[in-house]
């Protein structure tokens, strides 16, 4: 019964082989904003954050006694993890080759199937992934109706996850935008520094990353204070117009972003909305402490075989973070379901940090 097949479908190798598929899915949000996930055993998190503190310590008198400065306490949040578990039942082609390893032939086919599957699921898993944490840039909440689907409004919506974009930092930033990029003669490098000052004034890090659909190039090219940047500086103005990020933009890092997605209706959909509220967002530097990643505990069984006594059963079961693949043997009818699935999550430690701006 040790045939090539079984071997593939042990539920730790099956784990590796899943997380190390690439998927073919762009993700440019994940890429970015999910780096050095905290490991978390529970379904939520709890962050410490020390906000910043921009206050002077007091000067004295020699002599004197030393005056008593209070530091403040720092701020505790509570965070849920996103979780997706899905199954799909493996071709029969699988089963058969277990049945009998000694055929090259049916072992061979078994194993490019499980690698089909594999891959299919591993890209949607990414997918989910990188749609829920656009939709945490781009609108600070994360709808998803009752089959799990992350909705574009609150409509349907069973599940709601807020992050709390103050809405002064939304829409038009309480009247900071002055005018839509797409306009010809908006001053946005004078738009964007007002953001810049008002972040300081709120006393949290201010912003120099930009996100913007990369379909409103054109608007950007048209742009008066652009052109006379873009004659100044014509290798980046050339990088800009190719859709490639820049990091020097007004002192700012632009990200051009392109991809898309099926929605829960069927119609494909970008990432960043091309007009709109989210239509531009803000961060700071996306390694910075305002933002936390996290990946969290799933058990899963170590064996495709059956568990004979309750102790044999707990005894077979592992621990993975984040992303995990297992196959389970079924009975009446025999088969073997494919089990697949992830828990993470990214949290904003100092939400007023994002601006989600109806830049187009």
């Amino acid at each position: 019964m040790d045939g090539t097949v079984r071997q593939i479908l042990d539920p730790r190798l099956l784990t590796a082989s899943y997380q190390q598929l690439p998927g073919d899915v762009a993700t440019p949000f994940t890429d970015v904003f999910y780096h050095d996930p905290e490991e978390v055993d529970d379904n939520t998190v709890r962050s410490m954050y020390d906000p910043a503190d921009m206050a002077a310590a007091p000067g004295n008198q020699p002599g004197a006694e030393a005056r008593v400065v209070t530091i403040g306490n720092a701020s505790e949040r509570v965070f849920n993890l996103f979780y997706s578990f899905n199954r799909t039942r493996l071709p029969e082609d699988i089963m058969k080759a277990i049945r009998e390893p000694a055929s090259y032939q049916l072992q061979k086919k078994g194993a490019t199937e499980i690698g089909r599957v594999l891959a299919k699921f591993r890209a949607r898993q990414i997918r989910f992934k990188e749609l829920v944490i656009a939709k945490i840039l781009t609108k600070g909440v994360v709808y998803m109706n009752a089959l799990g689907q992350v909705l574009e409004s609150s409509t349907g919506a069973a599940q709601t996850a807020d992050f709390q974009v103050p809405a002064a930092n939304q829409g038009n930033a309480g009247g900071l935008v002055t005018g839509l990029f797409s306009t010809v003669g908006t001053d946005i490098p004078a738009i964007l520094e007002s953001i810049v000052d008002q972040a300081l004034t709120n006393n949290v890090p201010a912003p120099r990353h930009l996100w913007m659909n990369k379909s409103n190039l054109s608007s950007l090219r048209n742009n008066t204070k652009f052109q006379t940047w873009a004659a100044n500086n014509e290798g980046p103005a050339s990088q800009i117009l190719r859709g490639q990020m820049i990091e020097d933009l007004w002192g700012w890092t632009w990200h051009f972003v392109q991809s898309k997605y099926e929605n829960s209706s069927g119609s494909m959909t970008p990432y960043i909305p091309a007009t709109g509220v989210g239509s531009v967002v803000l961060t700071p530097d996306p390694t910075g402490p305002w933002v936390k990643a996290t990946t969290g505990l799933n058990l899963i069984p170590k064996t495709l075989d059956l568990a004979t006594t309750v102790d044999a059963a707990l005894a077979s079961i592992d621990q993975v973070y984040g992303a995990f693949a297992y196959a389970a043997l079924n009975h009446n009818p025999i088969s073997i379901d494919a089990f697949l699935g992830d828990k993470f999550g990214l949290h904003f430690n100092e939400p007023g940090a994002v601006w989600q701006l109806t830049a187009f």
